[in-house]
């Protein structure tokens, strides 16, 4: 699911727990997107790409992150994490 740069909320980011098969998502270049709406990307047990960069997020949300076992791909690139 490709939704970069379409202004995106923590909010917002609600609706996509039910995409539960959901493999490959890409929310770059949404800075409104926090550590808060990384408790909804949790929620895709089945992602294998993620793109996070220009993103607000930092070491905290990724560390919210650390159920999705089936993650092979990470973008953070132009965010807070180190």
């Amino acid at each position: 699911l490709y939704v970069a740069r379409s202004g995106l909320t923590d909010l917002e980011l609600a609706p996509l727990k039910k995409l539960a098969l959901l493999e490959a998502l890409d929310i770059s270049e949404n800075p409104q997107i926090t550590d808060k709406g990384m408790a909804t990307v949790k929620e895709l047990e089945r992602l294998r790409a993620l793109e996070l960069g220009r993103t607000g997020i930092t070491d905290k949300g990724l560390f919210e992150l650390q159920p999705l076992d089936g993650l092979r791909k990470l973008s953070v690139f132009e965010t807070k994490v180190t």
